[in-house]
């Protein structure tokens, strides 16, 4: 069973839901205090309340992996493509960008960076994983046969808009962050915005 600071994660989950049951938002009296002892001994409860809450989420993004933005936000690992920036392309007299670069250049249309690497897994998971790779009953295995690729292939030897990007991306996750990847990528293929053709 999975736990959390020794705590089954099922007991985090009840912990939550009875923290919201009292919580969002935190019931305050509906009298008003009649001193300011009184003031500061109901500002005193919310914050206790507030922190218990805040330890139990932050016990859960722990262990799912999910990153606290700098407001304390959980983010999509997905999401982050859309500003990820690489090192530098490794340019040569041949090329100087990767595909994806050069058709936004001439004006074709691309996708968003975020929808660029679920394709690109599609692309990878069809041609070099499974020749019968459908998104839409992709599994959880599918796609982290994908991510190995990109972390253990030379970007060269990688299909794909983006191989030298999304490969410096996956290398640079954690092993959880990465499995929270693979979530969030099979949730856009079951979606159907992709197709059935990885195209």
């Amino acid at each position: 069973m999975l736990r959390i600071a020794g705590l089954p994660i099922s007991g985090y989950l009840v912990l939550i839901s009875a923290a919201s049951s009292s919580w969002g938002p935190p019931a305050i009296s509906q009298q008003a205090p009649s001193s300011l002892t009184q003031a500061n001994a109901e500002i005193r409860r919310l914050r206790a309340e507030n922190d218990s809450l805040r330890r139990v989420i932050d016990g859960l993004r722990r262990h799912t992996g999910l990153a606290a933005d700098k407001n304390g936000a959980t983010g999509s690992i997905l999401d982050r493509l859309n500003s990820y920036e690489a090192s530098p392309f490794p340019a040569t007299k041949y090329t100087d960008r990767e595909t994806y670069d050069y058709r936004k250049r001439s004006g074709t249309p691309v996708p968003t960076k975020r929808m660029a690497f679920v394709e690109d897994v599609c692309l990878i998971g069809r041609a070099d994983i499974d020749a019968t790779f459908k998104p839409q009953v992709a599994t959880e295995p599918d796609v982290r046969a994908v991510l190995e690729v990109y972390q253990t292939k030379d970007w060269q030897e990688i299909r794909g808009l983006r191989p030298w990007t999304h490969a410096a991306f996956v290398r640079s996750l954690t092993a959880s962050q990465r499995q929270q990847l693979t979530v969030e990528v099979l949730q856009v293929l079951h979606s159907g915005r992709i197709g059935n053709d990885c195209e």
